[in-house]
């Protein structure tokens, strides 16, 4: 698959689920307002969550805190109990949000995107004393829930910070992983940040950026192949097969 036959399919793959979430969300505000109780304490401006084909709200009210989730009837499976687990989910949230905010307080040039990726590789571990749910219908395609905690009944082990050497890999991964997915303009400022941090991570950036520089910035990408390229002090074989992918593609003229 060429390269830009990739970045068609996830700009379309993009589309569509920019379309399914602008549907749960309707549906939620509608959920939201149809239920009294629940209108009362999620009023409009609490910012909504979409997390694939859910959506969910998170508040804090007098003491407590109040989720509410809504998803489709096609998720559910018997006995799996989806709207409680999405409940928590959700709850956990603003939780894993605090230690993300006390991560980028010591990395100040960490991205979102690399510190939920160094969470992700973590265990946040908490548990809410006296957690009260409620699940409803709506709509006949749609299944919602809503929880409650005392704060004070919210109990919390954060994991401990990473090194900087651990902030760099997952930085360099992230890169990667938004160059896999079509996404150039966060790969290339993420491979561009290791340029002041990491040598070992940079060097194995550099091919990465002269195909990403390539259409744009020509000059560029050739004085970074001509000045920088090193193949043989690249320790990330993905690193070498894009490049060697991309001299494919260029052909023998270039």
């Amino acid at each position: 698959m060429s390269y830009k036959c990739g970045i068609l399919i996830v700009t379309i793959l993009a589309l569509l689920s920019f379309t399914a979430n602008a549907s749960v969300d309707s549906e939620l505000k509608g959920f939201v307002a149809s239920i009294p109780a629940l209108d009362k304490i999620f009023t409009s401006d609490v910012a909504i969550n979409l997390i694939g084909q859910r959506a969910e709200q998170v508040v804090e009210h007098q003491e407590h805190l109040y989720a509410v989730v809504l998803f489709p009837v096609s998720l559910e499976r018997p006995g799996h109990g989806l709207g409680l687990r999405y409940c928590k989910a959700a709850l956990g949230r603003p939780l894993r949000e605090l230690w993300i905010a006390r991560l980028q307080q010591k990395f100040e040039y960490l991205t979102l995107a690399v510190a939920n990726r160094l969470l992700s590789a973590r265990a946040l571990n908490y548990r809410f004393i006296g957690l009260e749910t409620v699940e409803y219908s709506h709509s006949g395609h749609w299944r919602g829930a809503s929880c409650y905690v005392a704060l004070s009944n919210v109990q919390i082990d954060f994991p401990d910070m990473p090194s900087a050497t651990e902030v760099d890999q997952a930085t360099y991964d992230q890169a990667k992983e938004a160059f896999d997915q079509g996404n150039q303009k966060a790969a290339l400022d993420l491979f561009q940040s290791l340029s002041q941090r990491s040598s070992e991570h940079f060097s194995n950036s550099i091919p990465y950026l002269i195909i990403l520089l390539h259409d744009d910035h020509p000059d560029l990408a050739e004085a970074l192949q001509a000045g920088y390229l090193d193949l043989a002090n690249i320790s990330d074989p993905d690193a070498k097969n894009e490049f060697m992918r991309y001299l494919d593609e260029l052909g023998p003229m270039n």
